[in-house]
């Protein structure tokens, strides 16, 4: 999650996604996102926390005691992006920017091909999280990459509970939810099939099945 978007706003996301609303990669029909996501290295959102000014978003999110957090936060992030920068003048190289800021680019086709795995396909407009979020089984190299975030299931029901805790969650709670994918090969094969199904009949969906 950037530095500059509000944890509780994350919380608000992860408790609500079923019902109103599902992450950015999931709205196919929408146009596509910038490849690159140059929009969030000029994210209005981190200019405008870091000139102390909280968006829609943090007005409506984050309590006053914790609002200086953002900004503190969103100002370090700001200043490490314009020190890059200027490391990479001063050096006349991009090395700088190849270790600090672009792998956020070059790395990008990992979150979409992740993201997309997470929800897409599955129902929507539904509370329990276990009908419209996945759990995929990755190897430990993706996991890190990830975050863990690949226990999503678990992430949604219990937003709280830190990254580095979900392994231990979903072991706690596998029996209560549908069984996890064995990789991103058995999603993207069940998936794609039903997303092109999806562009004549909307209404088609992947129900899990539940315990």
């Amino acid at each position: 999650m950037p530095l500059h978007r509000p944890l509780q706003a994350e919380v608000a996301h992860g408790q609500d996604v079923g019902a109103h609303e599902m992450e950015d990669e999931e709205h196919l029909h929408a146009p596509a996102p910038d490849a690159l996501h140059l929009h969030q290295v000029g994210d209005d959102r981190l200019v405008r926390h870091a000139r102390g000014t909280l968006t829609e978003e943090g007005e409506q999110f984050v309590p006053e005691p914790e609002r200086r957090k953002v900004v503190r936060s969103s100002r370090i992030y700001l200043g490490i992006i314009l020190a890059v920068i200027a490391a990479c003048i001063l050096m006349q190289s991009v090395l700088p920017a190849m270790l600090i800021v672009l792998p956020r680019f070059y790395g990008a086709f990992i979150s979409h091909l992740m993201n997309l795995a997470l929800h897409a396909g599955l129902e929507e407009d539904v509370w329990d999280h276990r009908l419209n979020t996945r759990t995929v089984l990755l190897n430990p190299v993706l996991r890190f990459l990830y975050s863990n975030m690949n226990y999503h299931t678990e992430h949604h029901m219990f937003p709280m509970v830190p990254y580095h805790r979900l392994p231990a969650l979903h072991a706690m709670i596998r029996t209560q939810c549908p069984k996890p994918y064995a990789g991103l090969w058995q999603v993207y094969r069940e998936m794609i099939p039903t997303l092109f199904r999806q562009r004549t009949d909307p209404a088609c969906c992947i129900r899990r099945a539940l315990p």
